[in-house]
């Protein structure tokens, strides 16, 4: 029986390294770099590219360099500065303020944010992470930008969703605290459950026994997670006299 899978195993690596299939590679580990052709997209400027010029890729070797047409030029270009997907156009505008990014990747903000209506000119797309580059030091997620400048119009059914989306949090937290307090009454525990704050963002449970031990159960179990999760800031407990504890979500 193993003699018969073996060798149907055999045969189907051969027809996959036909096919370039993955999983039959030789060396049993990374998949080499395909020698086919290929559409990309001028992720940056380069010495005879510009930002968003059309490529076609004939080759790229397993040192991860390629070359092609683009035009009538020939050219050789890391795959990192190719893009499969095309770049977003050049020209941009924020809406709002934009938080801007110092590398592609991390999430350390750089210290300027993009103003309302700042006009930004990409200089690079990472299609990996989505982000753009709009000067020397700064990157952006595209999805914060725009190809026009955000109208009165936009501007107010932008008000209006925010306003709605935070009216819908509000009434989930307030149904939670609810359902939160029904629960501990199936419990036989009489912990009461309230929600105060301008987004109803702060959640208190008040109990006449509550103490350290009550305290420490709670840091430690799943409720604090489930709390922060529903998008609340604070969560005190009291035993509604001196004792009064509270974390910071």
């Amino acid at each position: 029986m193993l003699k018969h899978f073996s060798k149907a195993a055999f045969l189907v690596c051969l027809l996959g390294l036909a096919l370039s299939l993955p999983g039959c590679d030789s060396g049993g580990g990374s998949t080499a770099p395909s020698n086919r052709s290929f559409v990309g997209y001028s992720a940056e400027e380069r010495e005879g590219l510009a930002y968003g010029d059309v490529l076609n890729v004939d080759s790229c070797d397993s040192a991860g360099t390629c070359q092609g047409v683009a035009g009538q030029r020939h050219f050789i270009i890391p795959r990192t500065a190719l893009s499969i997907v095309q770049p977003p156009p050049r020209t941009q505008y924020a809406w709002g303020a934009v938080r801007t990014y110092i590398t592609s990747k991390t999430a350390q903000e750089a210290k300027k944010k993009l103003s309302a209506g700042e006009k930004v000119t990409l200089q690079a797309f990472d299609e990996a992470t989505g982000r753009v580059r709009i000067d020397n030091t700064r990157w952006v997620n595209v999805r914060d930008l725009h190809d026009h400048r955000e109208t009165a119009a936009e501007r107010s059914a932008k008000v209006v969703a925010e306003r709605s989306a935070r009216e819908g949090a509000r009434t989930a937290r307030k149904a939670y605290a609810e359902k939160l307090r029904e629960h501990y009454l199936d419990d036989s525990l009489d912990i009461k459950v309230s929600v105060s704050g301008p987004e109803l963002e702060r959640i208190t449970l008040k109990f006449a026994l509550f103490n350290d031990v009550w305290a420490h159960k709670l840091a430690k179990g799943d409720l604090m997670d489930e709390i922060r999760g529903m998008g609340f800031k604070r969560l005190d407990m009291t035993d509604g006299f001196e004792y009064h504890v509270y974390w910071n979500l």
